[in-house]
C-alpha cells in the first residue's frame, strides 16, 4: 500500500473529520481496518472517493468510514472493468452494418 502525500493527507482530514462529528470517536483499529479494506485501490481513486465524501456533506450527516470504504471499492472496481472493456475490445474492426 502505496499512496501519494497527497491522498495520505485526505485520509487523515476525512478521519478526523468524522471523529469531530460522532459521540464515539475512532480507534486506531477502525482506522487501520480501512486502510486494509481500501489497500488494493488506486491512489487516484481514494482521493476522488474521498473528495466526494466530503463534497457530499456525508461526515455530518452521520456517515462513517464503512461507507467510505463502500464508495472507493465501487469506483474502483468501476474502474477495472472499464480498463478491461477498452483492452477487450482494442485492434477490432467495427461490426459492418449494413
Amino acid at each position: 500500500m502505496s499512496y501519494s502525500k497527497e491522498c495520505l493527507n485526505l485520509i487523515d482530514y476525512v478521519a478526523n473529520q468524522i471523529d469531530s462529528s460522532r459521540n464515539i470517536k475512532l480507534t486506531e483499529v477502525d482506522i487501520y481496518g480501512f486502510l486494509s479494506e481500501i489497500k488494493s485501490c488506486d491512489s487516484d481513486m481514494v482521493i476522488m472517493a474521498i473528495n466526494n465524501f466530503i463534497k457530499a456533506n456525508s461526515p455530518q450527516e452521520g456517515k462513517g468510514l464503512k461507507y467510505l470504504t463502500a464508495i472507493i471499492k465501487n469506483n474502483n472496481s468501476s474502474k477495472t472493468a472499464k480498463k478491461r472493456n477498452e483492452f477487450l475490445t482494442m485492434d477490432r474492426v467495427p461490426p459492418k452494418i449494413d
